[in-house]
């Protein structure tokens, strides 16, 4: 989708959905909470906001699935509309683990010398004092007795289990590029406790964090890159990922 018809969908947003959106700038993210199967058919909801918090639905632009088995082959999915997001479903092959990726649409917001924020590029205005894009990605495991271990999108994060357990550690590989990225903070976030905590990668891109409650984690990684800019459009790229894990 070219630049043109995002901004189009963008600014055709009514005012609350407008400003909940751009809410991105700081801190808010998607997510994939909810992943359950039932008879070989599997779903999970997309929601918007922070720490698994929703704060308005995203446009049905936003939502893009890609489901993929465990060899890298597509399965489709569905996509329907709930309250606060949308649950996307699909039809399992039998080739587990499935892993679902959610991103949306690159999305540039200007913060303008006035204080505000403003969604375009920047040559649309005469006022900018920085600009960014921004991508955002939810991705999801669907695992039996092996974690996933599939790269589909820019910023990924690979979890060396299937699944959380109560009382024990887990780690994660952060790739930024299919390239190990180092000296960066992930977040960990309890849905249960509504307790964050932070780890740093290290020069392997691997963080390790331990599960001391059971339920929803939500793991997060936030990387600006100021070498991906287009000239006279905006000044950095931005982008968040998050996996949500179960114990």
């Amino acid at each position: 989708m070219d630049a043109d018809r995002i901004m189009e969908i963008v600014n055709g947003l009514d005012h609350e959905t407008y400003e909940s959106m751009g809410k991105v700038i700081f801190g808010h993210e998607m997510w994939i909470e909810n992943a359950s199967e039932d008879q070989g058919r599997f779903s999970a909801d997309l929601m918007y906001g922070h720490n698994m918090v929703s704060d308005g639905t995203a446009p049905r632009e936003y939502v893009n699935p890609v489901v993929l088995d465990s060899e890298g082959n597509p399965i489709p999915s569905e996509v329907s509309e709930i309250r606060n997001g949308y649950r996307i479903s699909f039809e399992g092959n039998g080739r587990m683990p499935y892993t679902m990726y959610v991103e949306s649409l690159p999305v540039t917001w200007n913060h303008i010398n006035d204080g505000t924020w403003r969604a375009g590029l920047k040559r649309d205005f005469s006022d900018v004092k920085s600009s960014a894009s921004y991508h955002m990605c939810a991705k999801a495991v669907f695992a039996d007795s092996a974690p996933s271990a599939t790269e589909q999108t820019l910023l990924e994060i690979i979890s060396d289990r299937p699944c959380l357990e109560e009382g024990c550690g887990v780690g994660f590989r952060v790739l930024y590029e299919g390239r190990p990225l180092s000296g960066k903070e992930m977040k960990a976030f309890c849905r249960g406790t509504g307790r964050e905590a932070y780890g740093r990668t290290d020069d392997a891109g691997e963080v390790s964090f331990r599960i001391d409650h059971a339920g929803e984690w939500m793991f997060l990684m936030r990387h600006r890159d100021s070498d991906k800019f287009v000239e006279d459009e905006f000044d950095e790229t931005v982008l968040i990922t998050t996996l949500v894990m179960r114990s």
